[in-house]
């Protein structure tokens, strides 16, 4: 296994650890674009903050433009 999967599987394990969620079902929501199978295992409030950000262009480009979204695209793609 790469640096690069290591690296994604090791944010995986704490996401699904930090949700209460399965690795694996958590992955599979990720990977088939299931934004509701991951909603689920948030508090309800938490859940509609992220709603309301993946609902608005404008918040989703200001969120893609900070610098821990940099940060974090750049660690996920191997540092390029």
């Amino acid at each position: 296994m790469n640096n690069n999967q290591n690296q994604i599987n090791f944010i995986l394990n704490q996401l699904s650890q930090k949700l209460g969620a399965n690795p694996q079902k958590l992955k599979s929501d990720i990977e088939k674009g299931n934004i509701n199978g991951i909603l689920n295992n948030l508090p309800q409030n938490e859940a509609q903050k992220i709603n309301n950000i993946l609902s608005s262009p404008q918040a989703i480009n200001e969120l893609l433009k900070s610098k821990e979204a940099k940060n974090l695209m750049e660690k996920l793609n191997g540092g390029r």
